[in-house]
């Protein structure tokens, strides 16, 4: 709709700001450090990289430790980005493949800034990946073991474990990752291998700490059946698959098993025939077929207070084969015609996206809406040589946590090059994709303010499409406070307004409207939806109005 000032007599569209504006709303947001990390916080992370060049107040925001962990907990529910897997696991020299769910391939950050980090003629190899870390090993025997961030370029090169009660975890050891940035700034890493004491098995475990730069060995009782190759970090624990009516977890902050017994329905099944099994979105799911060849699946859910799996949806991809061309296999290792690579979680408790590798192919499939989209060719002369399934596959989430870690030089990242101020200033200021990208995701009652920064700003954001696209990312936006029609119908009564937050002073008035209309009457709301509100003055009157804008 078109947008209006408040005064009657001069009903026209705004298409300027004055200085005095611009003055206001540049000082506004360059000497308010809250306003800035209010928007700031709202920014993918990706693009908050780019930002930290703008200036050095940006600059020191973006990278404090604190604004990377409130940043991680707003945040925590970011999806994957990409996916990072392997073609050959123990190959010495593999470099893994990357594909982005979005498309975009060659956007994609490489392992390229951990070169050097380890003197070793091994190449550096991804192990696991954790809420936006990820772990990485260089060489067999004894490997260190570097975890890192491919969205900052930070890393954490881990010291030596040093002598333990058994050599053998260096060779056999099963290492995971452990980050939760909603509870915690700190990651821990650990590995698990098998003794044998006195006719009796154990795990020996590894436990090293960010928080405390150190390793802790410990040994417990096995838990038999467990095989720590099909096993995931999630909702504090370690989670692994067996085979018996038993669930198997260890809780890293108790560092201790738990199992818990399971219902005999719905049956957990041999490893051939497991498809994945990971966290979506804050969910555990596993999906397995009953038969190596078979085309359907269900996809079950963990309960959350770990009493059973649940039935959450039955996919059948039977239909969606017909597009891809079969390929003749040398060797028969299976029959199966695809693998689940990740499952992405959508909008809503029904919309989930599967990341498939199927026929020579890397495709995303949503299951709602039977949208198909190919995002790699993984192009081999040999289909027998591809075969990346989720035990090798590792999820790329953008993410700045944790704060504290070294840049690719092996010093902590303090410093502001001045000459990186000219390119990165006019990159925001000249792509328009970008600054869309920025602006999108910061709230309708901010976004206002940006008006007056300058000409460029005011243009994008008065634009018909950027309105469009900002709601689309907002579909279930809050409700920020309550407007209350008078009891009674005196002309002195007005609107009444109450925050949700308490912040009475931040909500819009009805005085938007004054001179609009008919008469002195005041104005009674009549509905509302959305961020509009339908508004009656007199007896026909009726105005469509946003209190935002």
């Amino acid at each position: 709709m078109k947008v209006y000032s408040k005064r009657r007599r001069s009903r026209r569209l705004i298409i300027g700001c004055t200085s005095s504006e611009h003055s206001f709303a540049a000082e506004l947001i360059a000497n308010n450090s809250d306003l800035l990390t209010e928007i700031l916080i709202r920014v993918p992370a990706k693009s908050l990289i780019r930002f930290k060049s703008v200036s050095k107040q940006w600059l020191s925001l973006i990278s404090d430790s604190q604004f990377a962990s409130d940043h991680a907990r707003r945040n925590h529910h970011s999806s994957v980005s990409a996916l990072y897997f392997y073609s050959n696991r123990w190959s010495l020299d593999e470099q893994p493949q990357s594909v982005s769910i979005a498309g975009h391939q060659t956007l994609l950050p490489t392992l390229s800034f951990l070169d050097g980090v380890v003197v070793s003629s091994c190449t550096t190899t991804i192990e696991r990946s954790c809420n936006g870390l990820i772990l990485c090993s260089n060489g067999f025997r004894k490997p260190p073991y570097i975890v890192c961030n491919l969205t900052t370029r930070k890393f954490s090169l881990l010291p030596d474990i040093g002598p333990t009660s058994s050599e053998s975890y260096r060779k056999n050891a099963a290492a995971f990752l452990a980050f939760d940035p909603s509870k915690s700034p700190h990651y821990k890493v650990i590995l698990f291998s098998s003794s044998y004491v006195n006719n009796g098995r154990w795990v020996e475990i590894e436990i090293y700490s960010s928080q405390t730069s150190s390793w802790k060995h410990i040994s417990v009782p096995d838990p038999r059946g467990v095989p720590f190759m099909f096993s995931v970090f999630w909702n504090g624990a370690i989670h692994c698959i067996t085979y018996a009516n038993v669930h198997v977890r260890f809780e890293v902050e108790e560092e201790k098993f738990i199992q818990t017994p399971m219902p005999r329905n719905p049956k957990i099944i041999s490893p051939d025939k497991i498809r994945y099994f990971g966290g979506c979105g804050g969910d555990l799911l596993l999906i397995q077929t009953p038969q190596p060849c078979a085309m359907g699946f269900s996809v079950l859910q963990m309960h959350r207070d770990y009493c059973g799996w649940i039935v959450k949806y039955r996919v059948n991809l039977r239909p969606i084969l017909s597009v891809f061309p079969k390929t003749e296999r040398k060797t028969i290792v299976t029959c199966s015609e695809f693998n689940v690579l990740c499952v992405v979680k959508g909008v809503n408790e029904k919309d989930f996206t599967l990341v498939l590798a199927i026929r020579g192919k890397v495709i995303s499939y949503n299951v709602k809406s039977n949208i198909l989209k190919e995002l790699y060719d993984l192009s081999t002369d040999d289909p027998d040589d591809w075969r990346p399934s989720w035990c090798n596959t590792y999820q790329f989430i953008e993410s700045l946590s944790p704060g504290k870690m070294t840049n690719s030089k092996g010093t902590l990242v303090i410093g502001y090059n001045s000459s990186e101020h000219t390119p990165a200033t006019e990159l925001i200021g000249s792509n328009v994709d970008i600054l869309t990208e920025i602006l999108t995701c910061v709230p309708a009652k901010f976004v206002i303010r940006f008006k007056c920064v300058s000409k460029d700003w005011f243009s994008l954001i008065s634009n018909s499409p950027f309105s469009r696209n900002h709601s689309n990312r907002y579909p279930s936006a809050l409700f920020s406070g309550l407007f209350i029609n008078p009891v009674t119908s005196f002309d002195d009564e007005k609107v009444k307004s109450v925050s949700l937050h308490g912040q009475h002073q931040s909500l819009p008035t009805s005085s938007l409207l004054d001179g609009v209309g008919y008469g002195s009457g005041t104005f009674r709301i009549e509905d509302s939806c959305k961020g509009l509100l339908l508004c009656l003055n007199g007896p026909t009157c009726f105005i469509v109005c946003n209190p935002t804008t």
